[in-house]
C-alpha cells in the first residue's frame, strides 16, 4: 500500500519541478515583453508535422508561419516553434502581437497570453497548491 503522505511528497516534488520551470518561463517571458520590440505580425501558413506515437494514434503538429516587419522595415517569415496538436490555434491571415528580439529580428514569441502565460500560470498555481500541502502534511500529526 502506498502510503499517502508519501504520494503526496512525491507529487509535490515533482509539481515542485513543474512550479520552478513554469516560473522561470513567466520570468523569460516577462523579461522578454519588457526588453523586445512590439510589432504586428500575421499568419501567412502552417508547417505541419506528423508524429506517430508508436501506437493507434498519428498526431499533427501545426507550427504556424508568421509574417512581421521590423521598425528597420526589414521583411521576416518564420516559422513559430510552438507546439499545436490537433488544429491549429490560429487562422491563416489572422492578425497576431508580435515581440521580436532587436538584436537579432529572427527570434520572436507570438504574444498570446492564452497560449504562454495562462498555462504557466496554472502550473505555478498547482504547484504552489502541492507544495504547501505537502509541508503541510509532513508538519503536521
Amino acid at each position: 500500500m502506498i502510503f499517502p503522505g508519501l504520494f503526496l511528497s512525491t507529487m509535490g516534488l515533482w509539481y515542485f519541478a513543474m512550479f520552478v520551470a513554469s516560473f522561470w518561463y513567466v520570468v523569460v517571458y516577462g523579461w522578454r515583453l519588457s526588453h523586445w520590440t512590439r510589432t504586428l505580425g500575421q499568419v501567412t501558413g502552417f508547417r505541419i508535422t506528423r508524429e506517430w506515437d508508436g501506437g493507434w494514434f498519428n498526431t499533427n503538429y501545426y507550427h504556424p508561419v508568421v509574417f512581421y516587419m521590423t521598425n528597420a522595415m526589414v521583411q521576416h517569415e518564420h516559422v513559430y516553434g510552438g507546439m499545436n496538436w490537433g488544429r491549429p490555434r490560429y487562422r491563416v491571415g489572422e492578425d497576431l502581437c508580435i515581440y521580436y528580439n532587436p538584436k537579432k529580428p529572427s527570434r520572436f514569441l507570438i504574444h498570446d497570453v492564452k497560449a504562454g502565460f495562462f498555462w504557466a500560470a496554472i502550473w505555478v498555481a498547482i504547484g504552489l497548491a502541492l507544495l504547501i500541502l505537502s509541508i503541510l502534511q509532513s508538519v503536521l500529526p
